[in-house]
Formats: structure tokens, sequence, C-alpha cells
């Protein structure tokens, strides 16, 4: 009975440790999200996430409309090329792999 409520203690200070530093959300299952979890929203002129807490959106808020729509597209651009270079990274694995395995 005390090795139990020893146990128990020792739980309940890890568990208080763990509160520090984490905020605790209960939907049936307890999920565990970190308190520095920034809560954001997508730019409708540039695309970008920024904090839900601000008013404007950081990355384009100086810039003309033209400019937030170039923004924009350069970094849609930058994806597909991130994109494609992923897709031929996993080919050239895959073919290694491919040629080491016959």
């Amino acid at each position: 009975q005390l090795a139990a409520l020893r146990s128990l203690h020792i739980l309940a200070n890890f568990l208080r440790r763990l509160a520090r530093r984490y905020v605790f959300l209960n939907f049936g299952v307890i999920k565990i999200f970190p308190r520095y979890y920034i809560h954001s929203r997508q730019c409708s002129r540039c695309g970008l996430q920024f904090n839900k807490r601000e008013d404007t959106c950081p990355h384009c808020k100086n810039l003309t409309n033209l400019e937030a729509l170039k923004l924009k597209g350069d970094l849609q651009e930058e994806n597909s090329e991130l994109g494609k270079n992923f897709i031929y990274l996993c080919v050239g694995v895959l073919l290694l792999l491919i040629i080491l395995v016959v």
C-alpha cells in the first residue's frame, strides 16, 4: 500500500512538471500541445501562414497588391520546384535500391 502511494506521488509530480511545459486538451483522449503552439491562419493575399492574434499578415502588409501577387507566384514556383526535386530524389533512391538488390 505504501509503494502504491509512493508511485502515485511520483506520477503526480511528473504530471505537475509536464503541465508547466504543456497545455492539456482532453477530447476523450488526452492530447498534448506545446505551449508555444501558435494558431495560425492563411493570408488571402500572399497565401502564407501568420499568427491569428495579428491583424494583418506580416509578410505582405507593406506590399502593394501587385507585389503580393508576385510574392504568391514566386512561392508557388519554389514549392513546385521543391516537389519536383523530391520526386527526383525518390526515383534516384529507388533506382539505387534496385541496383543494390540485383
